[in-house]
Formats: structure tokens, sequence, C-alpha cells
């Protein structure tokens, strides 16, 4: 990948202006379809009394949608053909050696580049003196790669879309594999078996379901995922590999395949120790992004602006925290800090300019079946890593920007390895480093990380130190520790949310009551003042976890909290 200055002044020729006028047109005909409005004065993009910390997307909502975005991509290749920025994506020239080398800032840091065969797996450790190979013996695409997928991410996937299909069958006394597709109507769910019939269940029936078989297809993950992340230790043999880094403190990964979904730093050790805790790691999508990066030049300040955009759907009770702690640690600005309906997508591309460091914490969702449609969801829309992609973003001095969302490195590969995420596209968009996760992401441990992290950057670590670090505090921290020192601000936060809940589901009957019964205003302003009392339970019910989480001994232990996380780019 070239430089991405291009277009940085906005002098786009004509007819790129008019393919990402024609593109933006697409994107906001599919934004009206997935996400219409569902009361009279609401545009959330997703369904807050209902929504949990599964944020995922696995494939279009319907086939209008499926067209339009086929639409989309066709327009999109147009720009990667005129453009020749987005061209050299298309065939990206290998780096020489030599400049593999000089992507290693000093004696005490090596690449690890990971390469699957068909038989095995082998490390290439690339050092400034030299290159090293650590080989795992039969643990190639065959059985490793398979593994990860099969075992990893694909039951990771079927927590998002298996527990519709279960609950369909359930209701339909059929078998899962006998349905083809479901589809929620007004009143009723729809479900066509494979042998072209239709039939109708209970909604209600139908989400509680949906939603017990979520939670039970999650848990098992959560548990199995320790067990998990020992086989992968001991196949990539990593006890003989740390035995090849003598003298290296820090890493840069470069994963293959699979590879790229697990979080390297929770792979344990033998000395109960995590890989993560030995060496500091950036994980790189590939080392020509990171050349990319270093080809960019130093920041022009020593004090970098920070902006933040804040739960831009209103249904993450804790990002007010998070965007409240960081905003008073760095000073930000009124105009720089994107609060709720705020956080357009045009304010928010307004916003990028303006600032060298951003704090984007709200809704964000990965496909695995379309990585340009990944996508972080703001008020109004969505921006998606194909627009990211295209000479329209183009922010040559923002230096970092930490994603405090869901599945913001997730994607899928192919045979290529062209792992596309959101993270990379804010790499190639301009951004020297990217700090993003790898699932669904837990709502409180993820602003407490984040706040962490930042207090870290202040004090003045690197990126990948303030990682280590933050990721460490945020699983030794003590049940008492969070009642004492975050417990009240957290449940303030939540307080208030609670009251605005409140006050809201109190206009709702005001409005309701405005009608008569039998008037469709009527009927619509019940369903609203339905959802806003499903939220008020659910802030509610999150004042209770957080009290529960303060009573237990290490509350984010588990890895699913704390290791989700990873830091891409420069060190910074």
């Amino acid at each position: 990948m070239a430089s991405k200055d291009l277009y940085h002044k906005g002098e786009i020729p004509l007819e790129a202006e008019e393919l990402l006028q024609q593109f933006e047109s697409l994107e906001r005909q599919i934004d009206r379809l997935r996400f219409p409005k569902q009361s009279p004065n609401n545009r959330e993009t997703i369904d807050a009394a209902t929504a949990t910390h599964q944020r995922a997307a696995w494939g279009a909502t319907n086939e209008a949608i499926a067209k339009l975005e086929v639409e989309k991509q066709e327009v999109y290749r147009d720009i990667r053909k005129f453009d020749q920025v987005l061209a050299e994506g298309i065939q990206v020239t290998p780096l020489e050696f030599s400049k593999l080398q000089q992507l290693i800032e000093d004696d005490t840091t090596a690449i690890l580049s990971f390469y699957s065969t068909n038989e095995h797996t082998h490390a290439f450790i690339v050092r400034r003196s030299g290159v090293d190979v650590h080989t795992c013996q039969g643990q190639g695409y065959r059985e490793l790669q398979r593994w990860l997928r099969n075992n990893w991410l694909q039951s990771y996937a079927e927590i998002s879309y298996l527990p519709g299909f279960i609950a369909a069958a359930q209701l339909l006394g059929c078998e899962v594999e006998a349905i083809e597709f479901w589809k929620l109507e007004e009143t009723e769910v729809t479900v066509i078996l494979k042998d072209g019939t239709s039939h109708t269940v209970d909604k209600t029936k139908f989400r509680e379901l949906r939603q017990q078989e979520k939670e039970r297809l999650d848990n098992e993950w959560n548990q199995q995922m320790p067990g998990k992340f020992a086989e992968i230790s001991r196949w990539l043999q990593l006890d003989k590999l740390v035995e090849k880094l003598e003298g290296i403190q820090e890493l840069i990964l470069i994963p293959h395949l699979y590879l790229h979904q697990i979080p390297f730093a929770v792979l344990p050790l033998a000395n109960n120790q995590y890989f993560g805790d030995k060496f500091l790691i950036r994980t790189q999508a590939s080392c020509q992004v990171l050349d990319f990066c270093h080809q960019r030049p130093p920041l022009a300040t020593n004090s970098p602006t920070y902006g933040i955009v804040e739960n831009t759907t209103q249904d993450l009770y804790y990002s007010s925290y998070e965007g409240r702690q960081v905003a008073e640690m760095y000073q930000v600005a009124d105009s720089q800090y994107l609060k709720g309906s705020e956080g357009t997508v045009n304010e928010y591309k307004k916003l990028l300019p303006q600032v060298q460091r951003l704090l984007s914490t709200h809704h964000a969702q990965s496909r695995l079946d379309n990585s340009l449609e990944s996508a972080l969801i703001l008020a109004d829309g969505r921006i998606t890593l194909g627009q990211l992609l295209s000479p329209a973003f183009r922010f040559p001095d923002l230096d970092e920007v930490f994603l405090s969302c869901c599945e913001t490195n997730l994607g899928s590969t192919d045979i290529s390895d062209n792992m596309m995420t959101l993270n990379t596209g804010f790499l190639c968009a301009g951004a020297r480093g990217a700090v993003s996760s790898l699932w669904s992401v837990d709502d409180l441990a993820t602003s407490l990380f984040s706040v962490f992290y930042h207090q870290l950057r202040l004090a003045g670590k690197n990126r990948p130190q303030a990682l280590q670090l933050a990721q460490q505090k945020l699983r030794q921290l003590t049940g008492k520790e969070l009642e004492e020192k975050y417990g009240k601000e957290l449940e303030k936060a939540l307080r208030e949310k609670l009251k605005e809940a409140y006050e809201r589901f109190r206009e709702t009957k005001k409005q309701r009551d405005s009608y008569p019964k039998d008037s469709p205003e009527y009927k619509q302003w019940q369903k609203e003042r339905e959802k806003r009392g499903k939220i008020y339970d659910r802030i509610g019910r999150t004042i209770e976890n957080l009290k529960q989480k303060s009573a237990e001994e290490h509350p984010f232990a588990h890895p699913i909290y704390w290791s989700g996380f990873i830091c891409a780019g420069l060190r910074g």
C-alpha cells in the first residue's frame, strides 16, 4: 500500500467524486432498510430494550439489502480501479527482507510472522540481526487452522445466528436443519422451511427462547475459552518458541489465516505466565500495513488533541462514564465530544480531521460474510470498512483511534490471508495506531479497561505498554477495589441513565394518552412505552450486576473481560 495522502486536501477528481456519491447513496438506502424508524421520534439503530452485548451482524437481513450491497460492491470496484491508491491494495508488492528489518525499531524487538502450510505451521522470527524459524510439526492447515475455524470462529459465530433457528425449531417441533430462514414480523415470526412451506410462531415466545439459547451458547463459549487457549499454546509449542526469543521484549505479531482471531496475549506458558505478560505485543494484519504506517511523517505536535464519540445509540450505560473520564483526563472540548444523537455520520467525519486521537465508544458490527460491510454504528447510520478504504476518508494527522466497540478487529480470512477489519481500515485512512477488539466485549469491563489504558497513555506509556498494563490491572482488580475506587462514579452514571429512562417512560404515557385508544398513534406510542419500560428495567438490572461484580474476589479475571483487545500500527 502506497501513501494514502493523495486526496487528503479534498482534491478528488470529478469521476471519483461521482462514484463516491453513488456509493454513499446506496449506503443510505441500505441504512433506511436496515434501521427503519421505530416510533414517531425514534431513530435509534438498535433496539435498546432487547440489545445485549452481542453486536455482530453475520449477513444481510433481507433480499433487498443483499441486492443493494451487490450494487454497492460494483461501484466500489470501479472506485478501486480508478483510484491508484486503492489499486495498490489489489496487488501488493512484497517487501524486501531489508525493508522488513527496517520495521523493527531496536534490538529488543522482533517480527514474529506465522505461516501455515498443509502440514506444518512456521513462525519466522525476524530480528535486526537476522532470521530464525520455529516449526510446529504436524500443525498446519489440515490440523491447526481447520480446528481454529471450526472450534473457535464458527462456535463464536453460532452465538449470533443459531439461537433464532433453535427457538423456531422448538416452537414448530422440527429439526433445526429443516429451517431455511426466519423473519421477525410486526406481531409474529415467519419461519420458512427447506421444503418450501411457511409457518408462523408467537413472537414473544420466540424472543424468550432465542435469548435463552443465546445465553446458553455464550456461557458455553466463555467456559471453554481457557481450555482452548491452553490447546492452542500446546499446538504452537510456545514454550519452545520463547526459548528462541531470548533478549526480545516486544513482538510485532503477524498471524496467518485463523490465527488472526486469537488473542496471543492470553496464551499460557509453562511457568503460570501469559504470553502477553512476557512480551509487549503489537498485532498487525500484515507487514505491508505496518510499512504504510511507518511512511507517515511524525505528528506536528507533542500534545495531541483528543476527540470522543460516545454511545451513539444511547443503550450502552457505562459508555458515558468512560467518555467522561477520558474527557477530563485530556480536557476534551465540548465541540469535539459527540454524545448520543450528536454522533452522526457527518459529525463523525467532521471530527476526524480536527483531532489527532479519537476514542470511539459505541456499537460496531463485524460482517464475516462481507468484510467491507463491517461498520461503526452511529446515530443516523453507519461508516463501513468500504468507506474507510475509499478516497473520501483520508486523515493524515490522525495518530491513534481507540475503538471501544465490539469486533473491530474480527474478520474472516481467505487463502490470500487478506485480513480486512475496521482496525485495518483506520490504519489505511491515516491512523498511525489503533486499539481494537476481537469479539463482543463486555460493557463494564471495556469501560474500565479504556480508562486504565488512557491513564497509562497520559503517564507516557506507549501503545503496547499501555495495553499490557491495562490488561493486567483489569484482571487483577478486586471486587473491593471496584467498589471503593470506581463504584460510586459508575453507579452515579447509571442512576443518571435510570432517571432519564424513567422520564422518557413517563413522557410516552402522555403522548399515548393524547390519542384515541383505537387509533394507530395510540398503539404506536404504547409500543414505545413498552420498549422504554424494558430499557428502565434493564438499567436497574445493570445496577444490580455492578453490585454483584463488586462482591466477587476478582470480577474480571476471566479472559473474556481483559484479553479481547489488541493494538496495531506503530509503537506510539
